[in-house]
């Protein structure tokens, strides 16, 4: 039966065939219940797929990526780098991944390696035929004003960059004729929509393949940044990484706060507010939702505090408070930013409101280690409670423009006496139920 076969030419047996359809079809069931967000029966799948093929690079970085939500890094690294000897042309994903979970020279080389597959890919797409490429845009440095007035009570949604010295207040079926003459123009309608479908989603899937090659380019650079700041050409391949993330996607705003950073290290301040001032344009007017994440838009806000752009600094700020009123450092830096725009009454309410916050958590602390002395408990930052007095001491220094306070009330704001005192209801602790408050306390970062 099989000399009639070209010489040199394997067929896959049936048996074998019928194993690498099952791992196919347990590997889909596995990303199906990560979409279930069901991780432990995910993990099963994949488990079984690889006990029928250890060599399946797919089960490979698909269990490897789970374990990586399970908080098991070191089997995750495990599975990645057997993928990566097994089909090391194959999937972007699993460099990317190396070079989060690694450090240092090794993890630039797999950041680089996973740059090499995502451009090839990028090629493909916009090689095929009907490719047509969206225009590129780059972060915006228009402006607008806003007039409205700080104080901490209710935050209005701003879309102003540069901030005027008045300030707002934060707060903590279509009917159609039937077609009686056949189906014949419908089927070439919806060939047609398919069509078109399929260029916008290759559209698509290009401009998010640019975004991770843009994140690729930024970890290299940011690692330039930390943990080899010290090599020969660390500043020199740095900056051509972050060039090379901006010019993979412009409206990555983490490439451009990242050069930010990188030129305040060279002490190239103008270019620096030049560069966070793109990042900031390209997300200041989105809502809440579609903005970056908390982490990266409080850095944000500290930097233009570096940059002696303080009013910047407080729009962000305030709608950080806004977003989460628990976290110390927060309200701190926002009493900073009004320490630096001579807003000394908001100051001191935010200040205030610090104040309360780091209360809390030593309370907090004394109730764990009493409960449980040789548990570990949550501490006050003492570096952030030193920088709470000092700040209270230079912003009590100031003095308050009664004009501003006055125009609060014409403005139809009631204030009483509590309120110029700086009254902080949310924050009051409620010391009727301390024997029953069994809250774990609120978050201080830093």
């Amino acid at each position: 039966l099989h000399h009639n076969m070209p010489r040199g030419r394997r067929v896959a047996s049936k048996p074998q065939a019928g194993r690498d359809e099952r791992v196919l079809d347990l590997v889909k069931q596995a990303h199906e219940q990560v979409e279930r967000l069901d991780l432990p029966m995910a993990i099963k799948l994949f488990k079984r797929a690889l006990e029928l093929d250890p060599n399946s690079s797919r089960a490979l970085d698909g269990a490897a990526e789970v374990l990586l939500e399970l908080g098991d890094m070191d089997q995750a690294e495990i599975l990645f780098r057997k993928s990566v000897s097994i089909a090391p042309d194959e999937s972007h994903a699993k460099y990317m991944n190396l070079g989060q979970l690694l450090g240092g020279e090794e993890a630039i080389k797999y950041y680089r390696k996973g740059i090499e597959i995502l451009r090839k890919q990028i090629t493909g797409f916009e090689s095929s035929p009907g490719y047509v490429p969206k225009p590129k845009q780059h972060a915006s440095s228009s402006s607008s004003s806003s007039s409205s007035s700080k104080k901490p009570t209710t935050i209005q949604p701003k879309s102003s960059f540069n901030s005027s010295s008045s300030r707002r207040k934060p707060k903590v079926d279509v009917d159609g004729d039937e077609d009686l003459d056949g189906d014949d123009d419908n089927e070439d309608d919806e060939e047609e929509e398919e069509e078109e479908e399929e260029e916008e989603e290759e559209i698509d899937i290009v401009e998010s393949l640019r975004q991770q090659l843009s994140s690729a380019y930024c970890s290299i650079g940011e690692i330039y940044l930390t943990d080899e700041c010290f090599a020969d050409d660390a500043e020199v391949q740095c900056e051509a990484a972050l060039a090379h993330a901006i010019q993979a996607y412009p409206q990555n705003p983490e490439a451009h706060c990242l050069l930010a950073s990188y030129k305040i290290s060279m002490r190239k301040n103008g270019d620096a507010l030049a560069h966070i001032t793109d990042s900031y344009n390209i997300w200041k007017d989105l809502k809440t939702h579609q903005m970056p994440p908390y982490e990266f838009r409080f850095n944000t806000a500290k930097i233009f505090l570096e940059l002696k752009q303080p009013d910047n600094a407080a729009d962000i700020l305030e709608l950080l408070v806004e977003d989460q009123d628990s976290i110390a450092e927060v309200w701190y830096t926002l009493a900073l930013a009004y320490a630096d725009i001579q807003d000394p009454r908001n100051a001191l309410e935010c200040l205030d409101a610090t104040k309360k916050l780091l209360a809390k958590v030593e309370k907090q602390a004394a109730k764990d280690r009493k409960k449980n002395p040789a548990a570990p408990v949550d501490e006050v930052d003492q570096e952030l409670l030193d920088q709470v007095e000092a700040l209270s001491i230079r912003v009590a220094a100031m003095p308050i423009n009664e004009e501003d306070y006055e125009d609060d009330l014409d403005d139809g704001a009631e204030v009483d006496e509590d309120d110029q005192k700086g009254e902080w209801n949310q924050f009051e602790d409620d010391d009727d139920d301390d024997d029953d408050d069994d809250d774990e306390g609120d978050k201080v970062m830093g």
